[in-house]
């Protein structure tokens, strides 16, 4: 009899990490639509729209113009620029172009953030919005620190109070405004730990995608009129979800706050939101006590 090989265990790190539970059931909906099931899903929040065609065609150019190679790990100088100009106007900061870091979207600055900030399980706390990004918590607990929610009302930066910059960490992406989510580009900004940030790119993803960040500069610096376009149709498809889901006996829907919730994605078109919602009704009806 031939004794099978003792497999290594795995650290406690990777044991213990979280997950984005939005991924989890996205892989189950593929699976049970591959089996042929019909599926309407409200899982992910991917924007159902195509990437705006003027963004496409800035990729397709720095293809053809043979961008194809690494970056400086902090990113393009141009995309540098106009992320600084865009994460300032919002907050009504000046940001230097130098203080901005270019990655694979703005989860990884998650990771890195904490790894700037804290060593491993001494007890150094981070505090994250809650409700929120659920990969906060995963990426405190996974790097040792001790996650403490604060749950909010309205959005309002911190990095915008006085003295707060240099002690908050920016970060943002192209994925929602743009319908840019497997482009992967996101931006980081903070005076103090931008040169770290470069540290840890160069680390794990050497540098953002080529092409994507010359696609990500158009998007940031060309025509605005399809992203807005975009952001009034999902307002309009938040009213709608929220509306038909106090229609539902027994189902009382606010909007996100303080407490237990559940997630819907309103990144689906207005029939698949109404016949899903409907489903779920049914579903309610039939199976309430």
């Amino acid at each position: 009899m031939v004794t099978p090989p003792i497999m290594p265990e795995t650290s406690r790190r990777t044991a213990e990490l979280g997950t984005e539970n939005a991924f989890v059931v996205l892989a189950e909906v593929n699976e049970l639509a591959r089996q042929g099931k019909n599926i309407i899903s409200f899982c992910i929040g991917q924007p159902d729209f195509h990437t705006p065609v003027n963004i496409q065609d800035a990729a397709v150019k720095a293809i053809r113009e043979g961008r194809h190679g690494y970056t400086p790990s902090a990113g393009i100088a141009e995309l540098r620029a106009a992320a600084a100009q865009d994460l300032g106007r919002l907050r009504g900061l000046a940001i230097d172009p130098e203080h901005v870091v270019i990655g694979a979207g703005a989860k990884p600055f998650i990771a890195y953030t904490i790894l700037c900030t804290t060593d491993y399980g001494i007890g150094d706390e981070v505090i994250y919005p809650n409700p929120g990004f659920p990969i906060y918590e995963s990426q405190i607990l996974a790097h040792g620190a001790v996650p403490v929610p604060l749950y909010l009302g309205q959005f309002a930066s911190i990095a915008s109070l006085p003295g707060m910059y240099e002690r908050a960490i920016i970060s943002d992406g192209a994925s929602k405004t743009w319908a840019m989510t497997g482009w992967r580009i996101g931006y980081a900004s903070n005076p103090i730990l931008a040169p770290q940030f470069v540290r840890w790119v160069t680390n794990t993803d050497s540098c953002a995608s080529h092409i994507s960040q010359w696609a990500a500069l158009e998007a940031l610096s060309g025509p605005q009129e399809e992203p807005r376009k975009m952001r009034e149709s999902f307002l309009a498809r938040r009213d709608l979800i929220v509306g038909l889901l106090n229609r539902v006996p027994g189902v009382s829907c606010k909007l996100p706050g303080e407490g237990q919730h559940i997630r819907f994605s309103y990144a689906a078109s207005n029939r698949a939101i109404e016949e899903g919602v409907a489903r779920m009704a049914d579903f309610i009806r039939t199976n309430s006590r």
